[in-house]
């Protein structure tokens, strides 16, 4: 995937995060049936996207947006629940 265009939205970001996921990743986020299970892609999945959307930034324009409650592990799983449940309805599933 390329350098980050940081978001500055959670829709944002699961728009570009679509955009730069290959197919075949795409097609297995979409193998996943139920959001619960979505959790299990913390250590892959999320990691990527707290690193490369600058999560951990103080400068982060997305986490300055965000409830104070929540942190960049919560925002991440946000963004894949997000475009988890753009491909789904995009599928008709």
């Amino acid at each position: 995937m390329n350098s980050p265009q940081l978001p500055t939205s959670i829709d944002e970001a699961a728009e570009l995060l679509e955009l730069q996921m290959p197919e075949h990743e795409r097609a297995e986020l979409l193998a996943i049936t139920d959001e619960i299970e979505l959790m299990r892609l913390h250590f892959s999945l999320g990691i990527f996207v707290r690193n490369h959307f600058c999560l951990w930034s103080e400068d982060s324009e997305l986490m300055k947006k965000a409830d104070w409650s929540e942190d960049a592990d919560e925002i991440s799983h946000q963004i894949i629940v997000s475009l988890w449940r753009k491909l789904r309805a995009n599928q008709k599933v």
